[in-house]
């Protein structure tokens, strides 16, 4: 088998491993982690509410913490509840969203208006093949010594906060050609 099949087969085999493990996971603190079955949850919940759908890209599922004073009275044995900030975005949108695991019911959703979420691995990769596939940007690469496309590796990057500028519903990403494998 060739070395790079076996990366793969391995990678595949913790990933899978590792997706048994959190399924298994029983939530004893209230300050767990959520696993895989709540994040599920969130997702299903926000979907029976009519609040994402199909196309719905999620930038952010986790726990939201519980107030220091429930913390504070909490004991080991303690029945708690478990609620989930989320990010996601529906086309241009962004929206914040509570979700209560325990209940199984939205809190609440808010479009979050100039901001954008995080990248997405789905845009990151696609950032990624649409500058390498851009002929503007080989020519460049070429006038820079590089003609092996196969051995550049690009990384997308957020370029960060810039006020004052009105850029509408785009996505920014700046792009760093580094030598390497993709």
């Amino acid at each position: 088998m060739a070395a790079s099949k076996l990366k793969s087969v391995v990678l595949t085999l913790m990933i899978l491993l590792l997706a048994h493990r959190a399924r298994a996971q029983q939530v004893s603190h209230p300050l767990d982690a959520l696993n895989v079955s709540e994040v599920s949850a969130v997702v299903n919940i926000l979907k029976r509410a009519g609040k994402v759908d199909k196309d719905t890209l999620f930038a952010a599922i986790r726990l939201k913490e519980p107030p220091k004073s429930e913390m504070w009275a909490w004991r080991a044995g303690d029945p708690f509840t478990r609620t989930s900030t989320v990010i996601f975005r529906r086309g241009p949108k962004t929206f914040q969203a509570i979700v209560d695991i325990s209940s199984a019911k939205v809190i609440t959703v808010v479009e979050k208006k100039g901001v954008q979420s995080s990248i997405l691995i789905s845009e990151w990769r696609l950032a990624q093949e649409l500058t390498i596939k851009d002929r503007d940007w080989q020519k460049a690469m070429r006038a820079r010594g590089f003609t092996d496309f196969n051995r550049l590796f690009c990384s997308p990057i957020l370029p960060g906060y810039l006020p004052g500028r009105d850029y509408g519903n785009q996505q920014l990403i700046s792009i760093r050609a580094l030598p390497g494998h993709r």
